[in-house]
């Protein structure tokens, strides 16, 4: 505020001695003048207070946990430029863009020239992460196979599992896992905005062969029992079957197939399609589903 003419004394309410006093408060102000005769006169006026105002516009994060929010600051109104800014009681600057910020809720104080405030509120919200909801482990017998259904398909653009090998569909959301050794698989996916999410799985492989031998049959031909073969929770590969009396004498050699398969089993008939009753040595190649191949060999009675 300011005198409209030059005066030897100025007297202000609020104890400025000055032609001109500037105030932050809104109020009825005084100020008694005295001319060079001495005259003296005193007049009023009411300082109203200026609704000092600013807005703001939030870019949330691109995906979940990221720091590349911003903040755009909208011009003020009713002050008095140029204008500072801080973000959360931070340094002033004269940036309206305040970038590279997670989620969050922030508080934004806006200064004029004339040392007027303002504040704004705005939150930043954090994107739903991609749940992929994949098991940490699992353990499979060799042979045994996982079925992988990943959740929330609608949403994602690409997959891609590592390593590709063993599985029945390497960018599949639904995929079967089939590891013939202990392998750690890995997924990312990819949603149409571009964020990502990798997880993993480990598959302990049990190489222990699960494979049963009867030890006694009866090939009587009654439909219980009559054929020596062997089985197995997964059909594996048989290269041969033989079986061998006591003396090392061999009685019978199976064509390849598989177990569970009694067509390559043996019927318990020796020399002349002759049924001898007694112990007999049966050796058998099986192959793995990695390739290796395992002879075995045991007893079996006929009865």
């Amino acid at each position: 505020m300011t005198t409209a003419e030059p005066f030897v004394n100025y007297a202000w309410s609020n104890g400025t001695a000055a032609a001109a006093v500037y105030v932050n408060q809104a109020g009825t102000y005084a100020v008694t003048v005295t001319d060079e005769n001495g005259c003296v006169n005193t007049v009023t006026t009411e300082v109203s207070e200026t609704n000092f105002t600013f807005s703001a516009v939030g870019e949330d994060p691109s995906c979940a946990d990221d720091t590349d929010g911003a903040v755009f600051i909208q011009p003020p109104q009713n002050g008095t430029p140029p204008y500072l800014f801080s973000l959360n009681g931070g340094a002033f600057v004269a940036d309206t863009v305040l970038s590279n910020l997670p989620s969050g809720i922030y508080q934004i104080t806006a200064e004029d020239a004339a040392g007027c405030t303002g504040t704004f509120s705005i939150t930043l919200q954090n994107p739903l992460p991609l749940d992929l909801n994949l098991p940490t482990e699992a353990n499979l017998t060799l042979g045994d196979s996982l079925r992988i259904d990943l959740q929330n398909a609608a949403v994602w653009q690409s997959v891609q599992w590592t390593p590709p090998a063993a599985t029945s569909c390497d960018t599949c959301l639904q995929t079967w896992l089939r590891p013939t050794r202990t392998t750690r698989y890995t997924v990312t996916v990819a949603d149409a905005g571009g964020c990502t999410d990798t997880q993993s799985i480990l598959l302990t492989v049990d190489k222990r062969l699960d494979l049963y031998a009867p030890t006694a049959f009866s090939p009587d031909n009654n439909g219980i029992n009559d054929i020596f073969y062997l089985q197995s929770k997964n059909d594996l590969p048989v290269e041969q079957i033989q079986i061998f009396d006591r003396w090392g004498n061999l009685h019978f050699s199976s064509a390849p197939g598989y177990t569970n398969d009694p067509r390559i089993g043996w019927d318990g008939t020796v020399r002349n399609g002759i049924i001898t009753q007694g112990v007999y040595v049966w050796t058998a190649r099986v192959v793995l589903p990695d390739g290796e191949q395992r002879f075995l060999s045991g007893e079996v009675s006929v009865l």
